[in-house]
């Protein structure tokens, strides 16, 4: 491109294409999982909770606790499906994200500092016998005081993770902090974001919110790798706060509505082990350690490790520790 004595400067040109070629992916990309997800949910045809199908579903997925995800049989259930789904619409949106970003960041640093030589200017600035004076100074100034394109680069980088927080907050419903309520004969009600399938059960539920933040940690982690400029990677930080607040929202209030029907799951079949009780006691017990777990784990999660050798804990905000305690409880 360099050798077209184009008017244009061609690295400036790439990048731009880049930009827009990256913006313009993850959208399509999000879309596509959009839409499948979308699919499974009206094939599945669950229009109104049931109390009595999530119960049952329920009751599976607590004898499949010890079992894991990659091990169960997705195709069996038409919830694990669509969990499924809404898991590999984040990993594809992360995934594009750390194979595109580096490389574009890596770039623009190279055109900040002036590492593609424009060849008119470098001919211009060529010394005695046409041997070109081109020496990382020199490039510095021709092209490294352009402030311009060091704030649109650095605009541009912001724009791509914008562009991710902006895609998995809307599926996510992040903007909303709080969970909506509706007004029923019994009270006020909790209504589950538009992601959460109709009728989740909270095993299920804990399982895959677990592996999503994992998943958006592990990016996010990826992405601080590779030293952003500006306020770039702020971001995203704050994508996976409000992710983990969602998120502990949500599983909580599925912990307590299935707790509220838990009773549905009793069979009237002795425990071998213990005579005396049911084996609902230990249903009971498996479940809420379970629920109780996940919550502390996701609660827990570090965004970003300051150092991988030497893993800190994280502070749990007393807020969290709030709500978690209180679905308890309750």
């Amino acid at each position: 491109m360099f050798d077209l004595d184009t008017t244009e400067d061609p690295a400036w040109f790439y990048l731009d294409s880049q930009y827009q070629w990256i913006m313009g992916l993850m959208k399509e990309t999000y879309d596509t999982s959009v839409r499948k997800i979308n699919r499974l949910k009206s094939e599945d045809g669950d229009a109104e909770e049931s109390a009595i199908k999530r119960s049952l579903a329920l009751k599976k997925a607590i004898e499949q606790i010890s079992t894991k995800l990659a091990e169960l049989n997705i195709e069996s259930s038409s919830e694990l499906q669509i969990w499924q789904a809404i898991s590999d619409l984040v990993k594809s949106q992360s995934s594009l994200l750390l194979r595109c970003l580096p490389d574009f960041w890596r770039l623009s640093t190279a055109f900040i500092e002036g590492k593609f030589a424009n060849k008119a200017a470098a001919v211009s600035s060529s010394g005695p016998m046409g041997v070109a004076m081109d020496s990382p100074s020199s490039r510095r100034r021709r092209h490294g005081m352009d402030m311009g394109k060091v704030e649109q680069c650095q605009r541009m980088t912001q724009d791509i993770i914008g562009r991710y927080a902006s895609l998995i907050s809307e599926y996510f419903s992040l903007h909303q902090r709080q969970l909506q309520t509706k007004q029923t004969m019994d009270g006020d009600k909790y209504v589950m974001p538009s992601f959460v399938p109709v009728n989740a059960n909270s095993i299920y539920t804990c399982e895959y919110l677990t592996l999503i933040i994992g998943d958006l940690a592990n990016c996010v982690n990826n992405i601080n790798t590779i030293n952003l400029a500006g306020e770039a990677f702020s971001g995203l930080t704050d994508l996976m706060e409000k992710a983990r607040s969602k998120f502990i929202d949500v599983l909580c209030k599925c912990w307590e509505r299935d707790a509220k029907t838990f009773f549905m799951l009793e069979e009237w079949i002795l425990d071998p082990q213990n005579p005396q009780f049911t084996t609902l006691l230990k249903r009971y017990y498996d479940y809420h350690k379970f629920c109780a777990r996940t919550a502390h784990k996701i609660c827990s999660l570090a965004a970003v490790n300051a150092d991988i050798n030497e893993p800190q804990e994280r502070i749990i905000p007393p807020s969290y520790i709030e709500k978690v305690r209180g679905s308890f409880l309750e």
